[in-house]
């Protein structure tokens, strides 16, 4: 019987052993599935950082975009703006040119009715009166429209010059169009080449900037001293003076104000780096300095001055062209703060553009005042022909009474019952003693006719 239960307590031992031998597997499953599950919840956690950082890269990448974004509708405002002043600028030449050749036309009229009414004048007075006066009277003519003739080929000249300067300015502007891309590529290599040169000296490198400029000045055909002046001293309302580099005139009495003074020393640190690192260190130090000068020179307030009719903006001339391409591709919202603050970035070809187009506006003012003056030389002209046609007519009236009273005089002496003439002639036949004779004239009475009663008083 005890053997028995040993034997049931064996099995029942051997149960509970290959039973916990199963518990025992199922333990360690159990345990190997939770370090899987602990697996992947520290890989969730992972991701789960990864995404929440990339959230906030999206949305910092979000307010880039619109930073971005509000600088892209900037700039597209300014060059709004400059597309606008520019088809303003085009509008008004185009005015300009039409009214000059309107003006022209109207000149070339005039000159044409002029010489053809004066010819058919002159000819006709000539025709008529020729015949009648003699040469003293047209000596007297030919000394009233000699001068007048005189002042013809002046009006001739001055119409033919105009033309010619027309016809040269227009050629020499488009040589000069056509030499544009290579006098700014030229510039710009000059500008890297003396930059390279004047590393470090800020004063020698203003004055070459200066120098660029007036290189610019003098090929865009404005004169100085009337269409431009170069560092002049003015004074503000408190006294305080300033001299800015450039002051550009316009027709309609306003100023455009050029600076040059913008540092360009980083940029040839920029141009000579020998790493990627150093050239980047560099160009954010020069965009530095430029929006640098860019808060010094809005602080003058050129357009304040006294007496002096500036635009809303100033230019700020950069006298590299690689510079200021450079500066356009890198830091774009550079160029929306400066037209914010009243300034403009210009470049030698930006620059030349815009002062050939000033000298374009200079050049139709001056033809409008030549056509004006060539108006009034044509007004005088007229009155002064007017004044001869006159005297012309004076005179045949005044050579028109003499003829009269001479056909009077001869009348009363040669024709009708007892002129003068007969009677002298008579006297000849009576007997008088004479050394000339007489013209021979139809006489109306015979000779006896008039003897008769002398016979008989005689007698």
């Amino acid at each position: 019987m005890y053997e028995h239960e040993l034997q049931l307590q064996t099995q029942l031992a051997q149960q509970w052993e290959a039973r916990a031998v199963d518990l025992s597997h199922e333990l360690s499953n159990c345990e190997m599935q939770r370090d899987a599950e602990r697996l992947a919840a520290q890989r969730v956690r992972e991701e789960n950082s990864g995404l929440l950082v990339r959230v906030q890269q999206v949305a910092s990448l979000q307010q880039e975009l619109a930073e971005q974004r509000r600088t892209s509708d900037e700039l597209r405002n300014a060059l709004a703006s400059v597309q606008q002043l520019r088809v303003e600028a085009v509008t008004k030449l185009d005015v300009q040119q039409e009214a000059f050749e309107r003006r022209e036309r109207l000149l070339s009229e005039s000159r044409q009715w002029f010489e053809r009414e004066f010819q058919l004048i002159a000819s006709r007075l000539l025709e008529e009166k020729t015949e009648r006066i003699g040469q003293y009277n047209q000596q007297q003519v030919s000394e009233l429209l000699v001068p007048l003739k005189d002042q013809l080929s002046d009006f001739r000249r001055k119409i033919e010059d105009t033309y010619d300067r027309e016809s040269k300015d227009r050629a020499a502007l488009q040589r000069e169009i056509l030499l544009l891309r290579d006098l700014n590529l030229r510039v710009s290599q000059d500008a890297d080449n003396l930059v390279k040169a004047l590393k470090g000296d800020n004063k020698v490198q203003g004055n070459w900037g200066e120098l660029v400029l007036e290189r610019v000045l003098s090929l865009s055909g404005l004169v100085k001293g009337r269409e431009f002046d170069t560092q002049p001293t003015l004074t503000d309302t408190a006294g305080q003076r300033l001299r800015p580099d450039v002051i550009v005139h316009l027709p309609d009495g306003k100023h455009v104000v050029i600076d040059s003074k913008v540092s360009l020393l980083h940029w040839e640190a920029f141009v000579s780096a020998e790493s990627e690192e150093a050239a980047t260190a560099a160009m954010k130090q020069q965009i530095q300095s430029v929006r640098t000068h860019i808060r010094s020179l809005s602080g003058k307030a050129y357009e304040g001055l006294p007496g002096l009719q500036s635009l809303d903006f100033v230019l700020m001339f950069i006298p590299i062209e690689a510079a200021f391409l450079k500066l356009m591709e890198l830091e774009q919202p550079l160029f929306a703060e400066a037209s914010a603050k009243g300034l403009m970035l210009v470049c030698p070809s930006t620059l030349l553009t815009t002062l050939k187009t000033i000298q374009n506006l200079w050049r139709y003012e001056y033809q409008n005042r030549n056509a004006q003056q060539i108006a009034e030389t044509a007004g005088g002209l007229h009155d002064q022909f007017a004044l001869v046609v006159e005297a012309i007519f004076e005179l045949g009236d005044r050579v028109e009474r003499v003829n009269q009273s001479y056909d009077s005089l001869r009348k009363r002496m040669m024709e009708g019952r007892g002129n003068v003439l007969k009677r002298v002639s008579d006297l000849q036949a009576l007997g008088a003693k004479t050394r000339k004779t007489l013209p021979v004239v139809a006489v109306s009475e015979p000779v006896v006719a008039v003897s008769e009663p002398v016979v008989a008083v005689s007698e």
